[in-house]
């Protein structure tokens, strides 16, 4: 499990900006808590399984990458569990909630 209590920064290129969560892991975002990215590459996706979660408390930001006004481009968010009780942000371009996600939770979203 993965606990984070301030702020993780996800960026990247083409390439290299993937970050996948294993079946049976857990990322929560606490109260308080930012998960921030800051790359139209940025991702976090589940790696095989149905078991993975993203537990959000806190704030789930897109804050940085245009997607250049093309809306498939854009972060990707894909865990196989996205529990929602908190914040979803797009400040700038596209954040993708992954319609592979067979349990996606209230999603209260701003446009920042």
């Amino acid at each position: 499990m993965l606990t984070n209590t301030g702020t993780i920064v996800q960026t990247g290129t083409q390439n290299s900006g993937t970050l996948e969560i294993d079946p049976g892991a857990t990322i929560v975002n606490q109260a308080g808590a930012v998960y921030d990215f800051q790359s139209d590459q940025a991702s976090l996706l589940a790696n095989g399984g149905t078991t993975s979660t993203f537990r959000n408390l806190g704030t789930v930001r897109k804050s940085q990458g245009p997607g250049n006004g093309d809306r498939s481009v854009g972060a990707t968010l894909s865990p196989s569990i996205f529990a929602n009780q908190g914040t979803v942000a797009v400040d700038m371009g596209t954040l993708h909630l992954d319609r592979n996600s067979p349990r996606l939770t209230s999603i209260p979203t701003v446009n920042s």
